[in-house]
């Protein structure tokens, strides 16, 4: 783990000459992308609010490291004194890295799998749900649609081609191809013609 450390100090050198504040010339930072970012213009607090920050913070830093100094090297001061301030809170919240692991876990983890559990459950029992039920749908209607045309459609069209077809065989008789038998036909006809005439006439 020292190696990258020493790459992410030697950048944070950089950076720092890099973004230079106002009191010490400013920043080329801004400058340098002016080409492809265009013109840019910064807000910049007073002077001497800069020149406060500043010191603070170097401050800060420069106490740390004299703490860490006679902690560690000097072992001049107990460690395990700090780690008890407050009852232990701010060591607690060092070694669990300000808890920043457990939120990541707890929200965007955690509300990951919710949303995946959410969309399954949705999948499952709705979406599902509506495509068996269109197949099972469209099922139905197609055994429907299977008995329509086998006893209506089919059941017309055979009573249809069956009447035709006892009919045709009825006139078939009468169509025998023997003479007497028209002649026979004939004169009951003519007959019955007659007797008709004769009967309206008078």
């Amino acid at each position: 783990m020292t190696l990258p450390l020493v790459v992410l100090a030697i950048g944070s050198i950089a950076a720092g000459w890099i973004g230079l504040p106002a009191v010490f010339g400013g920043s080329r930072f801004a400058e340098w992308l002016e080409p492809v970012l265009g013109a840019h213009h910064e807000a910049h607090a007073s002077a001497t609010l800069e020149e406060v920050l500043m010191a603070v913070s170097v401050a800060v830093a420069a106490f740390g490291f004299y703490i860490a100094y006679l902690m560690y090297y000097r072992r001049a001061l107990n460690p395990e004194r700090f780690s008890s301030l407050a009852g232990g809170l701010f060591y607690r919240l060092s070694y669990n890295k300000y808890y920043v692991d457990e939120v990541y876990q707890f929200f965007f983890v955690g509300g990951t799998l919710l949303l995946a559990r959410i969309g399954a459950w949705i999948d499952q029992h709705i979406i599902d749900f509506i495509v068996d039920g269109s197949a099972k749908l469209t099922a139905f209607v197609s055994w429907l649609n299977g008995l329509f045309d086998d006893y209506i459609i089919d059941g017309i069209v055979n009573l249809v081609a069956n009447s035709t077809f006892e009919a045709g065989n009825k006139v078939r008789r009468v169509q025998t191809g023997n003479i007497n038998s028209y002649l026979y036909a004939i004169l009951g006809a003519v007959v019955i013609a007659i007797i008709i005439k004769l009967r309206y006439s008078s």
